[in-house]
């Protein structure tokens, strides 16, 4: 089946990964399988939110909250295409999760970014996230299953990866 887009946004891409959160462990295990000394793999999705938004220490694209025996761990994800980093914005991500772990929130967070593979390459702002995933590795859970959904996705993603 061909999907047509006119354009792929980031919200679109936040979208679609807050629905692989909630109904693909796949796509859950890609992010957790980044962090390493730490076992979350037991860990259950329980709260998700887009476009989370600290008047002052600017927006998370999506925060991801896993739980498992009371305890609560954040995924904090920046998103982005193609677009120029905001001014310091990894820094303020951490500081949206420290605060959150001030506010008893979560436990403790984890800081991503998620874009396409190229746009890594040379990007300095891109370099201070130590936690990343490429659109390339979201798209290749998506490659070999044949359902109607899995294609839409693997299409959107590829949509992006080539803006």
């Amino acid at each position: 089946m061909k999907f047509c887009f006119n354009g792929v946004s980031e919200r679109d891409m936040d979208l679609l990964f807050l629905e692989e959160f909630a109904v693909n462990k796949d796509f859950l295990n890609l992010f957790i399988h980044k962090i390493e000394d730490t076992n979350l793999a037991n860990y259950k999705v329980v709260s998700e939110e887009v476009s989370f938004v600290d008047a002052a220490l600017g927006e998370s694209d999506l925060t991801i909250i896993l739980e498992r025996d009371g305890h609560k761990v954040a995924l904090l994800v920046e998103d982005k295409i193609n677009a120029v980093a905001q001014p310091r914005q990894y820094e303020r991500y951490v500081e949206r999760g420290n605060k959150g772990v001030q506010e008893k929130l979560y436990h403790a967070f984890y800081v991503f970014l998620i874009a396409p593979a190229e746009y890594f390459a040379g990007n300095e702002s891109a370099q201070k996230y130590p936690l990343k995933v490429t659109y390339e590795e979201c798209r290749d859970l998506f490659l070999n299953r044949s359902d109607a959904r899995s294609e839409l996705k693997h299409q959107q993603l590829t949509e992006a990866i080539e803006l």
